[in-house]
Formats: structure tokens, sequence, C-alpha cells
């Protein structure tokens, strides 16, 4: 039940409880409850007869504990970059993060060590361009190519998270940006894109960033966001 109230079916659920023992096993698994949900009878009830046990999936700041844990219990090693990478790509989503980590061990053995190319590569999957060929169009100041290069990554379903988090690397190095746009403009339009793609802001993401690659690219687009200060969880 996603949201924890099964509403009519609330009597039903207060049967199968009284029915469940060593012939029927009963397990319930719900989203959070709030606290009327929390003290149903039929929670009550569940408590009574068998265990209660809470689940919280980590929030954004100990999720890349969180995979690292993951990680080194596959028998892998990744260097900080790629961590961060691969938690940039896959935020919120355990079940992706898991399957992630199953495919680096497939690939690569257990005991590999990897570094930041190795898991850009086999994540980018069977695309036709990657993340490196945008990095390299900004880099020569080309916003023609690689604002082709950043619509073919979405046209091959590339994940916004992913793209935005090899954006904000370039700009805390600022290797590579043309930098007739000043820094702090850039710093503003990747956070205002850090919460369009997280769902925060009201927008599209790929919209958001093809203005900060143009920028970043030395074209001057759009008025200055007010945002101030790159996303905590994108720093490299």
């Amino acid at each position: 039940m996603a949201g924890g109230k099964p509403a009519h079916g609330a009597a039903s659920l207060l049967k199968l409880i009284a029915a469940a023992g060593d012939d029927l096993l009963l397990i319930i698994v719900t989203g959070k409850l709030d606290r009327d949900s929390s003290g149903a009878e039929w929670v009550r009830t569940a408590q009574e007869r068998g265990a209660w046990l809470a689940l919280w999936p980590p929030d954004a700041a100990r999720f890349p504990d969180w995979l690292q844990r993951r990680v080194l219990a596959a028998g892998l090693e990744l260097t900080a970059e790629a961590l961060a990478l691969l938690a940039a790509s896959t935020e919120g989503n355990l079940l992706a993060a898991q399957q992630e980590i199953d495919k680096l061990l497939l690939r690569f053995g257990s005991g590999a060590k990897l570094s930041l190319p190795q898991v850009a590569e086999a994540t980018s999957g069977n695309a036709r361009f990657d993340v490196s060929a945008l990095s390299q169009a900004i880099a020569a100041g080309d916003a023609v190519r690689a604002l082709k290069v950043l619509a073919a990554l979405r046209a091959e379903g590339e994940e916004p998270v992913r793209v935005l988090w090899w954006l904000v690397r370039a700009l805390h190095s600022e290797a590579g940006v043309t930098r007739t746009v000043s820094m702090s403009r850039l710093v503003a339009r990747a956070a205002l894109a850090d919460r369009v793609a997280k769902g925060q802001a009201h927008g599209e993401p790929w919209d958001v960033m093809a203005l900060l690659v143009a920028e970043m690219c030395g074209l001057r687009t759009l008025p200055r966001p007010r945002a101030a200060s790159l996303p905590e969880p994108l720093r490299a």
C-alpha cells in the first residue's frame, strides 16, 4: 500500500492479521505512515501480532556513504570521482544504484579498482555520444556543437543529473570554460538546473542545461537566476 491507508479494505486486513499464524505468513509493505495512519487499528493489531520494521531510504547527504558500502560489499573499489558520478546518476533510486553496481561487477569482476572514465563509459550504455564529447565542445567554445551533443544525449535517454554532474565538475575545475561569462552567473545557472532536475523548481532540466551549456561556451542567454551556490550533492 503506497499510502498506507487501506480505506474500506481495513476490515479485511484485520481478518487477515487475525488469521496469520503457522500456515499463513502476512507481510504488509507500505509507504511512510503519517500520524493518523500510524494509530490505525490495523497497524496496532499488526504490531501486537507480529513486528513492525521501519526502513528509511538514505537522504541525499547520506546516499554516497550508502552507495560506498554497497560498492565495497560487491568487492569493487571506486575512486572518489567515480563514486560521485555513480551517486549523482542514481540518487533517490536504490534499485537503480544496485543494478549499476551489479553491471560493474559483471563487467570488471570482483576486486576491480575503477576510475572515473571506466565508470562513465560503463554506465553510459550504448549511447552514440557521451559526456566527454560535450566537455570537449565546451572546452573549444563551440556552442553549436555542444548543444547538438546535449540534444543527442537527451534523445538517447541519458539521465539529466548525470550530464549535470559533468557540467558542475567542469565549473569546479574551471577547465575548458570560456570566461566571457562570469563564474557567479554560471554557478547560479547550474544551481537552478539542479533544482529543476530534482523537481524542486518548475521547468524542463534539459532546457535549463542548454542555457548553462551555451553560457559555458561564452554566450549570454536569459537573465541570471537568483540561486548563487552550487548544489552540495553534485560537488566533485
